[in-house]
């Protein structure tokens, strides 16, 4: 065979596991989108901060101009959304094909957060966006088609497509530049492992390994820097040929097994390379005796009954019944989106609403196979967004930081507004009601600022409730006092701050100045008691002076 031909095969001869390939979609695109939901969503609070940006590309800085926060924020949901849709099964090649825009276009919109994983996501998503989605697709054969053509059942199972090739051909390529990266003499010195790792236990375990093997203090960083350095430099092989799949998979993800264990702070990413490694890397027979145990699942459950499955797969033949599908799911769909607390929340709906209904319109381009799975799933898909928004309190990091930015630049309406989104992401809960009822003070504005600072003294009076019987259940936990200590000494700072603005507005001030001296009291009582526990705790002493400094000073 030739060269050429040698090349041509290589690309397009590429076959793989439906399997392995229905996996690969479930897991990136799956975990992309509580990414996005839960950590990315959190930095749209630095896009555009005091009026500046830098674009990867300089063009993007003319056409769209300086991203603000609130548009990044309805990006990334946005993002999720099509990310949600594409794991599970929903308009899969559109929804892949949003994601990207969403997410990479973000990436080349700003440099305001440029990690270099980023870029590799990007570049993932980007290529998926050429692969069918027949390709994709976990829909099996109908089963009047397989008992046409036994033989169509095995060919469905087997996928082939130059995308899948060169998504091994771009983790190479990343795996053989971060090794290139490392033939430095500073990296291969094993200096930026011992100042990365901060783990007590994980540091004692390489000093008893150097103390084991006879090795001066700090080589075994420097043993373990020249193996990852030589590893990443060989891994590109197991990605690039088939029969190495095997060792790789038994090797590769153990580097970032490596980087968890030592706690690196890169967010999720060793999290989507374990799970790119161990997909991508698993040999066929594996991936086809799970075939084997899900067609025989599949076989059982046909056997028994089957009807939620075979109501969620109906799919009505006219166009009334699936416009009405359409309508009702967009509205439900654009309405949950809108109810999430961020700013341009109906924007935000429209635009969910706008794409659902895409997605179920029976028209034949577009219309779903399952239109009745798809409308569930897609309902399903905006419940979960609203809640891990809420759950993971990403939005109300968004909105706190930014706040935080715009009350240090000097714009205290703007602060005040923003504290009061991230509120209301925080039903309940410690959030920045004290933070913007002392901007409304500065601004004059005592009315408002009263009941903030009222909700803010009964969240903590509530804690000093739960932490006071909390150490009644354990008296010897020193750790506890100081919590307690700490939040007494809070709900003291609220009483004196209620004492301040109640006087403004000719409010009772008597229970105040009470709630005040009973909160100093039991944190001095609360820091004693710690301090008998562990007499040389350091939070212990450091709470003890801020009590002495709040009573001295009031």
């Amino acid at each position: 065979m030739s060269v050429a031909a040698r090349w041509q095969a290589y690309w397009h001869d590429f076959e793989t596991e439906r399997g392995r390939v229905v996996a690969l979609r479930f897991l990136l695109f799956g975990l992309l989108a509580f990414d996005l939901w839960g950590l990315t969503l959190e930095h749209a609070s630095r896009y555009g901060a005091g009026g500046f940006n830098v674009a990867q590309i300089g063009l993007l800085d003319t056409l769209l101009g300086v991203p603000t926060p609130a548009i990044i924020a309805a990006g990334w949901l946005v993002g999720g959304y099509f990310c949600l849709r594409a794991a599970f099964g929903v308009a899969i090649r559109a929804s892949i094909i949003g994601a990207t825009v969403c997410y990479f276009g973000i990436y080349l919109w700003s440099q305001a957060d440029s990690y270099q994983h980023h870029y590799l996501v990007g570049l993932l998503l980007t290529l998926s966006c050429f692969i069918p989605e027949s390709v994709w697709a976990a829909t099996p054969p109908d089963r009047d088609a397989v008992e046409a053509d036994p033989a169509a059942w095995e060919r469905w199972h087997r996928v082939r497509h130059w995308g899948l090739r060169l998504i091994y051909v771009q983790l190479a390529l990343m795996y053989f530049w971060t090794g290139v990266t490392k033939a430095d003499p500073t990296w291969l010195s094993g200096a930026t492992m011992d100042a990365l790792t901060t783990t007590p236990s994980v540091r004692a375990g390489i000093a008893g390994f150097e103390e084991s093997m006879g090795l001066a203090r700090g080589e075994g960083y420097a043993w373990a820097a020249t193996a990852v350095m030589v590893g990443e430099l060989l891994a590109p092989l197991a990605f690039l040929f088939r029969r190495l799949w095997l060792p790789g998979l038994l090797v590769i993800p153990w580097f970032h097994v490596g980087v968890e264990i030592l706690e690196f702070d890169i967010e999720l990413f060793s999290y989507y390379m374990i799970g790119l490694d161990v997909i991508l890397l698993t040999p066929d027979g594996i991936w086809r005796q799970g075939r084997a145990w899900v067609h025989a699942r599949r076989q059982r459950l046909r056997a028994g009954r089957m009807g939620p499955r075979r109501w969620l797969t109906a799919r009505p033949e006219a166009g009334g019944p699936r416009m009405v599908i359409a309508l009702v799911t967009a509205a439900v769909c654009g309405y949950g989106a809108s109810t999430i607390p961020v700013e341009g929340s109906e924007m935000l709906g429209g635009l969910i609403g706008g794409f659902t209904l895409l997605a179920l319109w029976p028209a034949p381009i577009i219309a779903p196979r399952f239109p009745v799975y798809s409308a569930v799933m897609q309902v399903l898909i905006v419940l979960t967004m609203s809640g891990s928004v809420m759950h993971f309190e990403s939005l109300y990091d968004m909105y706190r930081l930014w706040g935080g930015d715009l009350r240090r630049r000097g714009d205290i309406e703007g602060a005040a507004e923003k504290y009061a989104i991230a509120n209301a992401a925080m039903p309940g809960k410690p959030a920045r009601r004290y933070q913007q009822a002392q901007l409304f003070e500065r601004l004059g504005r005592f009315d408002e600022a009263v009941p903030l600072y009222e909700a803010s003294m009964q969240v903590h009076r509530d804690a000093v409730e739960r932490l006071t019987t909390a150490t009644h259940r354990d008296p010897t936990d020193a750790a506890l006092f100081f919590e307690l200590g700490e939040d007494q000494l809070r709900l003291a700072d609220r009483c004196q701050a209620l004492v301040r603005v109640r006087q403004r507005t000719g409010g009772d001030v008597e229970e105040m100045h009470t709630c005040r001296r009973t909160a100093l009291l039991g944190a001095r009582e609360s820091a004693d008691k710690g301090l008998a526990l562990e007499p040389r705790n350091r939070d212990g002493f450091k709470l003890r002076r801020q009590i002495q400094r709040e009573t001295r000073g009031r």
